[in-house]
């Protein structure tokens, strides 16, 4: 089932410039905005001429998290390194490398599944949690990145 909203232009460039402004990645005076496509629903076009090199959008993840590969490939899950790889020191199952070890970044996580799951766990159990990190991830995100998803998916 697919929650419906409507979506205004307006909403839709509040919602976007308060997650950029957010991540403080926000260019003030963009040379874009979303507005009504004569095409149907929105759209975004540029508010003047631009030249090569202009910055005209900066973007940022609202969901990182691992790629569900058909071969799984061992990485940090808190920065994707493939070096110097150890399981996670508080026994979640999840692989970290030694700069992550101690890292804060993993810790919404890593309590959930800590909680959850018990016993010793497989390369293969490993795998899957890896997997399943980025819809676990979307549980976690604040009411305002929730937001974020919400206004700008076109389908599930």
């Amino acid at each position: 089932m697919t929650a419906t909203i409507n979506r205004s232009a307006s909403d839709v460039n509040d919602i976007i410039n308060a997650f950029l402004k957010r991540r403080q990645i926000l260019v003030e005076d963009a040379p874009w905005k979303v507005r009504e496509s004569p095409l149907g629903g929105l759209g975004i076009f540029a508010e003047h001429d631009l030249n090569p090199g202009d910055i005209i959008y900066r973007d940022y993840p609202v969901i990182l998290g691992p790629r569900c590969l058909a071969e799984p490939t061992d990485m940090c899950v808190s920065c994707y390194s493939i070096l110097d790889l150890s399981p996670c020191p508080k026994k979640c199952g999840l692989l970290l490398c030694s700069n992550c070890q101690a890292s804060p970044a993993h810790r919404e996580e890593c309590e959930f599944l800590g909680q959850r799951i018990s016993g010793d766990r497989s390369d293969k159990i490993t795998s899957h949690l890896t997997n399943s990190l980025t819809p676990l991830r979307s549980l976690f995100l604040s009411l305002e990145d929730k937001a974020v998803v919400l206004y700008l998916k076109v389908s599930i």
